[in-house]
């Protein structure tokens, strides 16, 4: 869990505005503040506390004015606010009042301090409220606040951060440390408020160091030098193969009403996480248990949702919350993409005992985009989401707590060309069904050690269709890729099904060796059916902390993937996994992280991470056969004079993979995040770099960055006016240049009447040279792989908001207000007439939340 004494890690909003403006307002807004005085402080004018007020900014204006009062990120979450103007004046009974309508308290710690911890829960009371939150991450619950150590307290008057320990408190507690560096976290309320986030949790995770978009258009993001497909994507600990939805507005079947955090595990260094390089977890939030019935909606220039929640009637302690949410940009498009999606969402959360609390989690969405082309050309995606989990937690007593989850996840994407003319229209077709079951046991040996074992089986059941072919437009694929182009089928038609089970088992300890050292080995054992591998993977995690404001980490871990068509919704590269001669292998990867963090103030914390990750057995495109060469090249007529160093003569990838290639990335991030009264902000930058080495050569991945910079920035110009603002730099990624050259066209109106309407030709011009071409679809060369780079990527987003307490909010964006157009395909040449490819350009938004 996240501590903090008048600085909240885990709870900040970062919506903010022009970066260079608002970061030159962090330095003055940082300046040391004035030592705490004794928590007997006068009487506090209560006036000032007004009814809609956020109680994490009212307790950290306590802190200012003296009064010794310490809160969890995990209690006092961003999102509630006062109730009442409080009555009260004396520093405790004030804090007491504001505090228990949530169902929180305070409590009297050594030294004098503050301390909010849970009210005792009385027979028949919810504690599954709002301000619980939801269980962290994969599912595991949350950790109480016990006493700080006398000399820690004392260190607190000092405006430094207190240490505190873990105690099981209720049956929803976590024994597990969730407080590692290595995790980076964002609230409901930073996502909902992130200047240029669409509102959506995974977009507004651009914002954090080592994260960056593919491009503008689709939202899939790579971590850390790795491919999109190699991180896991979690909703309550249901891995989510494909949460993107089709079309150029980067959205997901993510509901940020619904959303209690977003967490990203870059290291994977918790034993508990499968995966080859990265983890996103997704937790959503329980219902409000203050009311009987609430009702919110949000309504924008795109979407809208509604939602409806409360205490769950007729049960001891519950809650419940159902939300709509759907798009009708598709009716006010007149033209261009036009996508559209509807989600239905619940979640009903009790606690039958005690000592047992059951969660049941469903959702089911579609989404469709029609991308219309000129000449009756164009392209339509669908897709389809339906996500089941049900998880009980029980705790027998106070030393031991245990989970059981049991998921079933289900994914349907098409995609056709709505072609007018060309003979061959491609076509797409992705099926995955996930069912799961997870069970965890975790264990407080002693004082100081923390152990956590489980098991966990999955099904998967999966298929891949595809047919037909496009021109090849991807700038970073030389081989076939799942948007149609580029491809050879040798065997006919994809028409692949692919069955295999899954298992996995982990052991993880924590061990505080001393005071300020903290000691996490773990190892995670993982069997497959598909490749039949059993592979053992260690990992360990060391932190050590310096006084109370500074902290320094380490760690290593071994990570492991099996390759299936779960994966390829996100991934570029097309694969048969079926076919013969495929030898497909586990990927495998290798991770070491170093990091510090420091507080130079309550309000300004730094921190820089630097990582090294191998990655071995990575699926790659075989190269073609002797015997696949020749029949590919029977299909062209070859005129005299025809160069011999044409791309179309080398031996092109295929759709059968093979578990050869390598890849290498490292980097240092850096943070610094400034959270005060009025101004608050964040600046990551990142210097990476990441090659991959295939057929024998090492070229830049496909989605190198070398350097990345994010400011952010939150001013709030009245109580009831804030302005944000967020701009992104980020250095052009790779791609590979299409140079010109002999083009050919299938002669399927046998223009040179031979009859054979299968053959690709080329012609003369009048002076009697070949016809050459620098157009999408001439072949890109091997050898060109990757040589060149886009123009560097910059994008400004500006957000105004105005809200009235807690029961209206509306507020008023321009993405990308400066118009520049980010492209992500190249200009096809100078031969060409197509200009380069970008995302959107300057797009004006709206939007208002009403709380009923």
């Amino acid at each position: 869990m996240s501590l903090r004494f008048s600085h909240d890690r885990a709870g900040r909003r970062h919506t903010a505005c022009l970066a260079c403006v608002a970061f030159s307002l962090l330095v003055p807004c940082a300046a040391a503040p004035a030592r705490a005085q004794p928590s007997s402080s006068p009487a506090i004018s209560s006036a000032a506390i007004a009814a809609g007020r956020t109680i994490a900014d009212v307790l950290r204006e306590l802190q200012a004015k003296g009064v010794k009062v310490v809160f969890s990120s995990e209690l006092v979450t961003p999102e509630l606010r006062v109730r009442a103007t409080p009555r009260a004046e004396r520093p405790r009974a004030l804090i007491a009042e504001i505090l228990a309508p949530h169902r929180l308290a305070v409590r009297e710690g050594p030294g004098g301090l503050l301390l909010i911890v849970r009210a005792p829960s009385a027979p028949g009371a919810s504690t599954a409220g709002a301000t619980a939150g939801p269980a962290p991450a994969h599912g595991t619950p949350r950790s109480a606040v016990a006493a700080p150590r006398q000399a820690e307290s004392d260190a607190a008057a000092d405006h430094t951060l207190p240490r505190v320990e873990e105690h099981v408190d209720v049956p929803g507690a976590s024994l597990r440390a969730v407080d590692a560096p290595t995790l980076k976290s964002l609230d409901a309320r930073q996502v909902i408020d992130a200047a240029g986030s669409f509102e959506d949790p995974l977009h507004a995770l651009q914002s954090l160091p080592g994260i960056a978009p593919v491009n503008d258009r689709e939202g899939r993001l790579v971590i850390r030098g790795s491919e999109a497909e190699h991180t896991m994507i979690l909703m309550d600990g249901v891995p989510v193969r494909n949460p993107y939805r089709f079309g150029y507005l980067p959205t997901t079947v993510f509901n940020p009403r619904t959303l209690a955090r977003v967490s990203v595990d870059a290291s994977g260094l918790d034993a508990g996480t499968s995966g080859l390089a990265s983890s996103i977890q997704v937790d959503t939030r329980d219902g409000d248990s203050a009311r009987a019935m609430g009702r919110s909606g949000a309504v924008s220039l795109y979407n809208s949702d509604l939602l409806f929640e409360g205490r769950l009637p007729g049960a001891r302690a519950g809650t419940w919350w159902f939300g709509a949410r759907g798009t009708y940009y598709d009716l006010i498009s007149q033209r261009g993409s036009r996508p559209a999606f509807t989600d239905l969402q619940f979640k009903i959360a009790l606690q039958p005992t005690e000592r047992t609390r059951l969660s049941v989690l469903g959702l089911s969405g579609f989404g469709t985009t029609h991308r219309p082309g000129a000449g009756g050309m164009g392209e339509r995606f669908d897709s389809r989401n339906d996500i089941g989990v049900a998880t009980l937690q029980w705790a027998p007593n106070e030393r031991v707590a245990t989970q059981t989850s049991v998921s079933v996840y289900s994914d349907r994407t098409e995609l056709n060309d709505i072609l007018g003319v060309v003979a061959n229209p491609f076509h797409r077709r992705g099926e995955i069904a996930d069912v799961n079951v997870r069970q965890s046991v975790t264990a407080r040996l002693w004082r100081r050690q923390t152990v956590e074992a489980g098991l966990e089986a999955r099904r998967l059941d999966t298929s891949f269709q595809m047919s037909g072919q496009r021109e090849p437009q991807w700038p970073q694929s030389v081989g076939p890729n799942v948007w149609g182009q580029n491809i050879l089928y040798l065997n006919g038609p994809v028409n692949s099904r692919l069955k295999k089970t899954e298992m996995g088992a982990w052991v993880q300890d924590r061990i505080r060796v001393t005071r300020s050292l903290d000691v996490r080995p773990g190892v995670r054992v993982e069997w497959n059916s598909f490749t039949g591998e059993t592979v053992t993977l260690p990992r360990l995690f060391v932190a050590q902390q310096f006084g109370t404001r500074t902290r320094v980490w380490g760690g290593i871990g071994w990570q492991a993937q099996t390759p299936g068509y779960e994966w390829l919704p996100q991934g570029i590269a097309a694969y048969d996994l079926t076919a013969p001669g495929a030898d497909v292998r586990n990927q495998r990867a290798r991770q070491a992280v170093i990091g510090v963090e420091h507080y130079f103030f309550p309000t300004l914390v730094g921190r820089v991470e630097a990582y090294n990750r191998r990655l071995e057995r990575l699926l790659v495109q075989r190269l073609e056969t002797p015997a696949e060469y020749v029949y590919r090249l029977n299909r062209y007529e070859f005129p005299w004079g025809f160069p011999r160093d044409n791309p179309i003569l080398e031996r092109q990838p295929t759709l059968t993979p093979e578990s050869t290639g390598r890849g290498r990335a490292k980097g240092v991030e850096m943070l610094l995040q400034h959270d005060g009264r009025r101004v608050s902000g964040r600046m990551s930058y990142t210097w990476s770099q990441a090659v991959r080495e295939i057929y024998d050569r090492l070229i830049p991945f496909d989605f190198d960055r070398p350097h990345t910079l994010s400011l952010s920035a939150d001013v709030s110009l009245t109580p009831r006016l804030r302005l944000g603002g967020a701009w992104r730099f980020a250095s052009g990624s790779p791609f590979t240049p299409a140079i010109a050259e002999v083009d050919f066209m299938q002669d399927i109106e046998d223009l040179d009447h031979d009859s054979d309407r299968k053959e690709w030709r080329t012609w003369r011009k009048r002076n009697g040279q070949l016809y050459v071409s620098s157009t999408a679809d001439v072949p890109r060369r091997r050898d060109l792989r990757n040589t060149a780079r886009l123009e560097p990527y910059s994008r400004l987003d500006l957000r105004l908001t105005f809200s009235t307490a807690e029961r209206l909010e509306c507020y008023g964006e321009v993405i990308n207000a400066l118009g520049r157009e980010n492209s992500y395909l190249p200009a096809l040449g100078p031969a060409a007439s197509d200009p380069a490819h970008g995302g959107y350009g300057m797009l004006p938004s709206f939007g208002v939340r009403v709380k009923f």
